[in-house]
């Protein structure tokens, strides 16, 4: 039932600070990552430096400083490129090898061989243009240095010439299940979803040592935790996506329209659609995996989920673990008050399990 993965390994250095840098300017976010390792070894060692950036963002730097001496990567070809690297590591050199995976393009992984008592700053930037979904913009960070760190800090600065209405930063996300499952079902059942899970946490507090101000135009967002507060999450610190949700003001209904140096972009988000009958089957998993944790917040969500369902709308619910479970399996409901009470009892008797 499970796919086994192997860790990935990791860097044998000391990272002193982990800082994170992302400005958003209408929309467009710029990121970049500065990650400082040393060597405490009598001899030469790896440094590894992992990053998830996300599907739709391109790289548009990479640089490493070693002993003040900044080295920007290039590309060669493949096998060029890892003999190249080996034959510098052999020699005790310090060299880097940038590689990526073909299925896991959202990954980026940079193997770097520092000498003893050595250091290394490894700079990366990223960019990407957020994209809006069910009124709300989604700007999700990467932090997984794979220990605790001394210094570690998350900089997110927006700037919309529109103006801003709200700015929400959700609790660490240690999962991209949903929003990878999501992707692939009807987008009705998707907005259903998305809403439903953006309510159940919305309420939830932020994460420790997080900043938030916000003004008319213009928001900050700081998240600084300690070392003890990095080693509550786990012995190897914080492995989680920093998530900062937001929206602009659109006091126009045409949208907003903005040029610069011979394109534009029109943004625009009707209002007032009526509501579409929906027919909805809701596929739940209940094995062992979603044990604990999980099946509380799949409940609490579907709680949301049903109450949100218009009269008009037809539901059904299957649930799955070695065997399928059909609640109705002559017909789907109607979203009567009476049935979605049934429903949300049914729910709330799911165990996990199997």
């Amino acid at each position: 039932r499970f796919k086994r993965q192997a860790k990935a390994p990791k860097t044998e250095l000391t990272i002193s600070s982990f800082l994170v840098r992302s400005m958003i300017v209408s929309r467009y976010a710029s990121t970049r990552v500065l990650t400082f390792m040393s060597n405490p070894h009598p001899e030469a060692k790896e440094a590894i430096f992992d990053l998830d950036l996300p599907s739709s963002a391109f790289i548009s730097n990479f640089s490493m400083t070693i002993n003040e001496k900044t080295y920007v990567a290039e590309v060669k070809e493949k096998h060029q490129a890892k003999k190249m690297y080996n034959e510098a590591r052999q020699q005790g050199k310090t060299a880097a090898h940038i590689g990526t995976k073909d299925r896991e393009i959202e990954k980026f992984r940079v193997s770097a061989n520092v000498e003893a008592g050595g250091k290394v700053l490894f700079e990366l930037t990223y960019e990407e243009l957020l994209q809006r979904h069910l009124g709300r913009y989604q700007h999700a960070i990467s932090i997984r240095p794979q220990q605790v760190v001394n210094n570690l800090s998350v900089e997110v600065s927006i700037s919309e010439r529109t103006g801003i209405d709200y700015v929400h930063v959700l609790p660490l996300r240690t999962s991209r299940l949903l929003t990878n499952t999501l992707r692939v079902v009807a987008f009705i059942s998707y907005k259903i979803l998305l809403q439903a899970f953006s309510k159940a946490t919305r309420d939830s507090e932020v994460p420790p040592s997080t900043q938030v101000e916000k003004g008319a135009h213009c928001a900050w967002i700081v998240f600084s935790p300690s070392p003890q507060q990095q080693a509550a999450y786990s012995s190897s610190g914080i492995m989680a996506d920093f998530v900062v949700q937001y929206d602009v003001a659109m006091p126009d209904v045409a949208g907003d329209v903005q040029i610069y140096n011979g394109y534009f972009v029109h943004y625009f988000a009707p209002r007032g659609l009526p509501p579409v009958q929906k027919h909805v089957v809701f596929v739940i998993d209940v094995s062992g995996s979603m044990y604990g944790t999980k099946m509380k917040q799949t409940k609490k969500a579907m709680q949301v989920i049903l109450s949100d369902l218009h009269q008009d709308d037809y539901f059904n619910i299957i649930t799955f673990s070695d065997t399928v479970n059909v609640w109705k399996p002559s017909q789907s409901l109607q979203a009567t008050s009476q049935n979605i009470r049934k429903a949300k009892d049914h729910i709330s008797k799911m165990e996990a399990d199997g």
